[in-house]
Order: structure tokens, then sequence, then C-alpha cells
């Protein structure tokens, strides 16, 4: 299958740079946002404006959607004006958001029914690799159709990682995300412990880097982290929710995840303090509150 017009639906901080890629690529991209001026950028750029989901679903070969939510997801993909309707025969559905296995699987089973291909292919990366071309991705599903749409993976990535089912790559991706979770919690205590004991938290983020334990998101978060620096680039918000998503996989393979709740609930109350549309890492503002050692900000 030659794989010419592609629909792209969800516009925001990290779908936007993928469709550009896709568009100086050379590929026809048709884009629907349920906040239209998150296209306009797209729009200028050559990309064409679906009026609907149904509209931009009909005249696409493939469509990527990249969304905050299994909800978000469900409601451009239900119903009689949604893709799974209204996908052609053959035609690829690409979910490059987080969302759970359960539903990657379930959506999976209703495409295949309908002779139309599901593939799963959340994106691991920030913007900076969104813009760059140089995410990786985990792609679950039917090995031809991941086959046939490897070149838009080539153009957004810069190595893929195929699974035979949809949900495996959606438990890929969470897998990932607990790591970045426990990561930035870890980060969050380890700099306050120095701050408690009047240590310059950049000698640790130097120790760091010059031991074993060296990784290059303690750098990057580390400083900004000490700067005070919490523009987003993956929002607490986001966060909380694939942490609970992570809860809810490992109950149902039965995998014990007691630290995942407290750091869940770390993320929640960052959320509830107004912090959701914050960078992640603004997750230690509760630590440091917990601490008395800075002022509420």
């Amino acid at each position: 299958m030659n794989i010419k017009t592609i629909g792209f639906i969800g516009t925001g901080m990290m779908g936007q740079p993928m469709a550009l890629r896709l568009i100086d690529a050379g590929y026809k991209v048709i884009v629907w946002n349920r906040t239209p001026e998150k296209a306009i950028q797209l729009i200028e750029r050559g990309a064409e404006r679906a009026t609907d989901v149904k509209s931009l679903a009909e005249k696409c070969d493939a469509v990527i959607t990249i969304v905050s939510d299994n909800d978000a997801l469900m409601s451009v993909t239900e119903g009689a004006g949604g893709l799974l309707e209204n996908l052609p025969s053959r035609g690829i559905h690409i979910d490059m958001s987080t969302i759970s296995p359960s539903l990657s699987s379930n959506l999976s089973c209703r495409y295949r029914d309908q002779e139309k291909e599901y593939v799963q292919a959340p994106v691991l990366g920030s913007v900076p690799q969104a813009t760059d071309g140089s995410l990786l991705i985990f792609a679950g599903g039917n090995g031809k159709a991941i086959e046939n749409i490897q070149p838009l993976f080539n153009v957004m990535g810069k190595h893929t990682w195929t699974f035979d089912a949809a949900q495996k790559a959606s438990t890929m991706k969470l897998t990932c995300n607990l790591f970045i979770a426990s990561m930035i919690n870890t980060l969050g205590e380890g700099l306050l412990m120095m701050n408690k004991a009047g240590i310059d938290g950049n000698i640790l983020l130097e120790i760091l880097n010059e031991s074993a334990l060296g990784a290059p998101m303690y750098q990057t978060k580390g400083k900004s982290l000490l700067e005070r620096k919490f523009t987003p680039r993956f929002m607490v918000q986001h966060m909380e929710k694939d942490l609970s998503l992570i809860q809810e996989a490992g109950h149902e393979l039965g995998v014990p995840m007691p630290a995942v709740g407290v750091i869940h609930e770390l993320f929640l109350a960052a959320k509830n303090k107004g912090y959701g549309d914050e960078d992640y890492s603004a997750m230690v503002k509760v630590l440091e509150e917990l601490a008395g050692v800075v002022e509420k900000r």
C-alpha cells in the first residue's frame, strides 16, 4: 500500500512538529484539531484543514492521532463521525498517543473486524526530538501494516521497535514513563537533600555526570530545577494520567508497584495545587512545600 495522503489529528506541542516533518517530506497532510488555531502554522505550510473528523478520514490512506488520553482518542474514533466508521477499507489508524494497553487491544480488534488496520505507535521523546525527527517509536500491530507505514516513522523518528500486538507497544511506552517519573522523583529528593544540607546542588549533578549513575535527563532537568524553570515539555497533568495508567496496567498483569502509588500521589497533589500545566518536573514543588524549604509559588 502506497501511503500518499495522511490525516493528522492532534496538533499540539508534539503533534505540530511531527506533522510539519511529514509536510516537509512531501506528503499531503490533512489536519483537524479541536482547537483550530493550533493548526494555523500547519495550514500556512501547506496542510489542508478538514472541517471534521469524518471528512478527514474519508480522504486519507492513513490517519495519525496524538491526543491527550483515552477519552480524547475515543472522541475522534467512535460514532458515525469517527475514524472507525469512516476510514476507507484497508485504511490505517496510527495512534501515537499514550493510552492504556487495554484500549489499544480493544481498538485493534474492532478495526480488524471492519477490515481496517490499527497500529499503536506511542513515542519517547519531547519537543526537540519531535522537531528534529529523532523520536523513538514503539509500533504494535499487524506486521504488514507497520511495514507500509515505516516510511512515515522514518520521517518522525530515528528508531522504531515493532511488536506483534498493539497493547505491547502501549505497555512499553508506559514502562518508559515509569522510569521518567521515578527519575524525576529521585532527582527532586536528591536536590532537596542538598538544599537541606547546605550543599550546592550543582555538585550533585557533577558527581552524577562523572559516575555510573549519570543520565542526560538528570543534567537537563537538574539544571532546570536549580534555575526554577518549569516551561512545559511534558506537563504534570499528563504524567499524572500516565501514572494512573501504569498502575492499572500493573494490576492487570499482576505486577506489584508500591513505589508508583506514592509517586502518583505526589503528581496528583501537584496537579491539584495548580501546577498541572507546568513541566512534569514541577512535582518537586510538592516535595519542597512538604519540607518547608521554599515559599509556595
